[in-house]
């Protein structure tokens, strides 16, 4: 907790003055807020897919089947979790909604990811449950984002207490998790999330009785295209020499240029940020509007959830 520059999870943190301000409001008993998330959209070409909720057979106070889940069926005792079927890796883009069939209430109910070690249940307990330790993030109903027990708020506003659908966008390639509330963003409040880890999407709630239904299951493990990954290989073999005299089109020779200049800053294996929404993070404006138009050549093949290009 001294360091926080040392604390990965919750975007923002690293900075000197949030932390100074995190130091004094914890004090204080309240909990900071958050700056502002640039907004991020749902990708359109994601995959549909399904999968379903796992029920432990030692968790009675979760009743699952399919696609919805009841909390506290009969009394609420403390807080109870559910993990989904859904595997998060590195090379995944999985977005899904969360439907709160009913009012939003209780102490807590969270909306988050977490591996297979994060409890399930917190019995005689009525606290945030996703998020307390390395484990899991996690965003409860008041808009509070948690992750090793640190806390901010990501949103002036709670989520409403009626009509409410809760969208989630985790993105293993850049380690961020998004929110959005009735289809609208709401924030980013996790970033440099260890995608080492395998997590799976949870929910927790402390609220008796309390129904959701997970829709909207769609995913991605996205690939460069070839001319893609043929520019990240020559530009990394291009150590002190310009790309200039290469005998390649030009728009090509310039996207090696490009690749070779950040090849210091970058290793030409890293495949963190492939080239998969068409926005080019290692190519200059024009060459990006040439890829968008590859882009759409491409087709899906519905078995495997992969893009695949003709040749």
């Amino acid at each position: 907790m001294d360091n926080l520059m040392d604390e990965p999870g919750i975007s923002g943190l690293p900075h000197a003055e949030i932390q100074q301000n995190y130091r004094i409001l914890t004090a204080q008993g309240d909990v900071p807020l958050l700056p502002p998330s640039t907004e991020t959209r749902v990708p359109q070409f994601l995959l549909d897919e399904d999968w379903h909720w796992v029920r432990e057979a030692t968790n009675g106070d979760v009743v699952a089947w399919e696609k919805e889940v009841v909390f506290h069926p009969a009394y609420a005792y403390g807080t109870a979790g559910v993990r989904g079927s859904k595997k998060l890796t590195r090379g995944c883009v999985a977005y899904w909604e969360i439907i709160v069939a009913g009012k939003l209430y209780g102490t807590s109910v969270m909306f988050g990811i977490g591996t297979k070690s994060v409890k399930t249940r917190l019995e005689w307990m009525f606290a945030d449950l996703l998020g307390g330790d390395r484990e899991s993030y996690g965003l409860n109903h008041q808009a509070i984002a948690q992750h090793n027990g640190l806390m901010v708020r990501a949103a002036r506003q709670p989520m409403p207490e009626d009509n409410c659908i809760v969208g989630m966008l985790f993105n293993g390639t850049d380690g961020t998790l998004s929110y959005f509330v009735n289809g609208q963003f709401l924030c980013t409040p996790f970033s440099n999330i260890d995608t080492t880890k395998e997590y799976y999407p949870m929910i927790s709630s402390t609220a008796q009785q309390s129904r959701f239904i997970v829709q909207s299951q769609k995913s991605l493990y996205p690939i460069d295209s070839l001319e893609v990954m043929a520019v990240k290989r020559v530009g990394g073999l291009l150590i002190d020499e310009s790309a200039d005299s290469l005998p390649i089109p030009f728009f090509q020779r310039k996207a090696v240029e490009t690749q070779r200049q950040r090849g210091n800053r970058r290793s030409t294996n890293d495949t963190s940020h492939p080239y998969w929404t068409a926005h080019g993070l290692l190519l200059p404006d024009h060459i990006q509007k040439i890829l968008i138009e590859i882009e759409k050549q491409r087709v899906y093949d519905p078995s495997i959830p992969t893009l695949r290009v003709h040749t």
